[in-house]
């Protein structure tokens, strides 16, 4: 880009008098013709490409403009160039509207810009600004625009149609359809987007049976979540077909609800003896086994010793006969308040009993069995 000082620049009177070229079918930006004049020293600025810096504003001394527009290589010649205002960045339309617009240029990358212009209109445009009051764009002729009539300005309700009189198309709307309005079978399931219809968007009793065609709603027309169980009348479990037997019950609980012929046969007469028996087995049950819902017996082995040894740290009573294998041993000790047997005549002393001791309660006498008979230990 070139750069030479000092430089001066004019628009030509071209410019001043701007025409505005607007392809009217497409209702395109304008685009405006500007020509200027660029010189430094009282002589044209030497040919090449220069940055020029447009802007619009709606007073001569305005400080912000409305609009810019950079033309980083705008080609002069002779000091002359032409350019086309809009091509780079639309100029908004409403922007003709104002009463008064100027037009300032900067060459880029010099500071300060040109006195501002003030543009003015070709002869036809007089016509196009006559529109522009409401007494006279009534005559105005083929007027197209785009959002210059809202619903404020028309007294009658409307919907949107694809022709005149037609149907309304893209109609939003809540509750504004009732069963009586649709046709029967009028909704299928290709009517309905996927989770189209939630539940909050029907009141009670909106959609009936007969509304809908057969197989209309689908799982995929559902939202997640939409039918929670408040919203089914039925009972269910999971079945491999439809209405046919629970497969599974998750966290089942009943009381009652099974009676003996459902369950397999000989089930119960099983069970009964287990379920009544103290017992479990021939096994009797009592503090020192446990028997689970399965019928699995565990010992409570603190309650018993080893069998291949083990030592009493307490007091030991036996309900029954004590029979030791081997040899007794009291490890030295005394043994206190030791009994024999007491009979009020003798026992039988045979061999199996020989050793035996008993104490005769009549004659306060001590016996020993021999093997054969009894001897008195003292008389």
């Amino acid at each position: 880009m070139k750069s030479v000082r000092p430089l001066r620049l004019a628009l030509a009177t071209a410019c001043a008098v701007a025409s505005i070229a607007l392809d009217a079918p497409s209702q395109a930006a304008p685009t405006l013709s500007a020509q200027g004049y660029l010189s430094t020293a009282g002589s044209p600025a030497p040919d090449g490409n220069y940055g020029l810096l447009f802007r619009l504003y709606d007073a001569e001394a305005a400080a912000g403009e409305l609009w810019k527009e950079l033309h980083p290589s705008a080609k002069i010649s002779g000091g002359r160039f032409t350019v086309s205002l809009g091509s780079v960045a639309p100029i908004p339309l409403e922007l003709f509207a104002k009463p008064y617009l100027w037009l300032g240029v900067q060459v880029v990358p010099e500071e300060g810009e040109t006195a501002r212009v003030l543009l003015g209109a070709v002869p036809y445009a007089f016509h196009t600004a006559s529109a522009t009051t409401a007494t006279q764009a009534a005559l105005a002729k083929d007027l197209q625009c785009v959002g210059c009539v809202s619903t404020a300005h028309v007294g009658f309700s409307f919907a949107g149609s694809t022709s005149k009189g037609g149907p309304a198309s893209d109609l939003d709307c809540v509750g504004c359809v009732d069963p009586a309005d649709l046709a029967q079978g009028a909704v299928t399931s290709d009517k309905l987007a996927a989770a189209a219809v939630g539940t909050a968007a029907l009141g009670t009793g909106v959609v009936t049976g007969d509304a809908l065609a057969a197989g209309a709603v689908t799982s995929d027309k559902l939202a997640a979540g939409a039918v929670g169980a408040a919203a089914l009348g039925v009972n269910w479990a999971l079945a491999a077909d439809k209405g046919g037997a629970a497969l599974v019950a998750k966290d089942l609980q009943c009381s009652g609800c099974v009676s003996a012929d459902e369950l397999e046969a000989g089930l119960v007469s099983k069970l009964l003896p287990i379920a009544t028996a103290s017992s479990l087995g021939g096994v009797m049950v009592g503090a020192h086994l446990d028997v689970d819902a399965q019928g699995t017996i565990s010992v409570k082995g603190a309650d018993f010793l080893a069998s291949t040894g083990g030592a009493l740290t307490g007091g030991l009573s036996v309900g029954g006969p004590l029979s030791v294998a081997g040899d007794a041993s009291l490890g030295g000790h005394t043994v206190k308040a030791f009994r024999v047997e007491n009979a009020g005549s003798a026992p039988a002393c045979d061999a199996n009993k020989a050793g035996a001791l008993y104490f005769d309660t009549a004659k306060k006498v001590f016996y020993g069995c021999t093997g054969a008979e009894w001897k008195a230990l003292h008389k």
